[in-house]
């Protein structure tokens, strides 16, 4: 079963999944339960920053401890101390990179096909 907030929002989905969203629509909690006996069996919290951009992840299983991630400018530092470099970044230093922004509230290339095919035409002739 699924069910959705005034926003459009997943409240519950899949897996006994339940969400809680604050008042900018960003995920705050995600709750699974197990669908047999009701159990909580992970929880999800999310902290964000005075910019909007999400600061912390906390992850904590039932039975194993807690997972932590911060999330400072384009890395994401795990507890582990593993870094990653977020795609986005990464893709912005290729050598025959153009970023176009079109109108689009959802699935921009069902939004606007014809604003991304006139950018692929226009940026073909550059290539190397």
């Amino acid at each position: 079963m699924f069910s959705y907030d005034a926003n459009g929002n997943m409240k519950i989905g899949l897996g006994g999944k339940q969400m809680e969203y604050d008042g900018e629509n960003r995920p705050l909690k995600a709750e699974i339960f197990d669908q047999n006996t009701g159990a909580l069996l992970t929880c999800t919290k999310y902290t964000y920053g005075p910019d909007g951009k999400r600061l912390i992840k906390e992850e904590k299983a039932h039975t194993v401890s807690s997972e932590t991630t911060v999330y400072v400018g384009g890395l994401e530092i795990r507890e582990d101390g593993t870094q990653l470099l977020y795609a986005r970044d990464f893709v912005r230093s290729w050598h025959n990179l153009e970023e176009v922004t079109v109108a689009g509230t959802h699935f921009i290339q069902e939004d606007s096909p014809d604003e991304i095919g006139q950018a692929i035409v226009n940026w073909l002739p550059k290539l190397d």
